[in-house]
């Protein structure tokens, strides 16, 4: 049971955070800098291209935390009945395919800037 809450929780953990950055980012957008923000080539170029990324990068990430909340809820609940290694083992895998969603929502940002700005 110790395990199942355990893993449970550390597969919360990416949801929630793109879910908390995805509304913050379509509700106050971070000024353009080089620190915070989306820290893409293409968004730091000018203002514009900057709101945009933060804009549909905002939607992207709430809309992707909303997903992997729902599908980690799910998958949890399937996996209660089994034991702690199959659990341990599963929550590896869902963080992982969290992980990688996550870095692959920066090519869709970029992919969409380039799109609506072209590549200069």
């Amino acid at each position: 049971m110790n395990t199942w809450i355990f893993v449970f929780a550390a597969c919360l953990v990416c949801p929630i955070m793109l879910l908390i950055f995805g509304v913050r980012f379509l509700k106050f957008q971070p000024k353009l800098n080089g620190i915070c923000g989306l820290r893409i080539k293409s968004a730091l170029k000018n203002e514009e291209t900057w709101d945009f990324a933060h804009q549909y990068g905002g939607k992207l990430w709430r809309n992707m935390g909303l997903i992997m909340a729902l599908l980690v809820i799910v998958i949890m609940v399937v996996l209660y009945p089994f034991s702690e290694l199959i659990i341990a083992f599963s929550g590896v895998l869902v963080v992982l395919a969290e992980f990688i969603a996550f870095i692959s929502s920066f090519y869709f940002v970029r992919r969409r800037l380039t799109k609506k700005f072209g590549e200069k």
